[in-house]
């Protein structure tokens, strides 16, 4: 069973400004727009887009998707950055703050 899930992500730009972008697989092309003194990071929540299948249904729910945007900070070296989040993302990004 699989603890740390590869997951997809593209980058874009090289600004100053980070914002990190769950859900690439739907939101990619529409927030590109923001590239303009911006560092965009996009990237695909587990078992979900480009990242990698878990199929184990114990490591899915919103702590492990909290968890991975960590790692995607991690990963990518940054320190403060922006956030955007909708629907079910907008819980994930608001516990993450928290």
């Amino acid at each position: 069973m699989q603890d740390s899930p590869s997951l997809f992500a593209k980058v874009f730009g090289h600004g100053r400004d980070t914002v990190i972008i769950p859900a690439a697989m739907y939101l990619a092309n529409d927030f590109r727009p923001l590239i303009h003194g911006r560092t965009l990071i996009f990237y695909d929540m587990r078992a979900r887009g480009g990242s990698d299948y878990v199929a184990d249904p114990s490591k899915l729910g919103i702590e492990f998707d909290v968890a991975d945007l960590e790692a995607v900070r991690v990963h990518f070296d940054v320190g403060r950055f922006s956030v955007i989040g909708w629907s079910y993302l907008g819980a994930m990004v608001a516990l993450y703050a928290a």
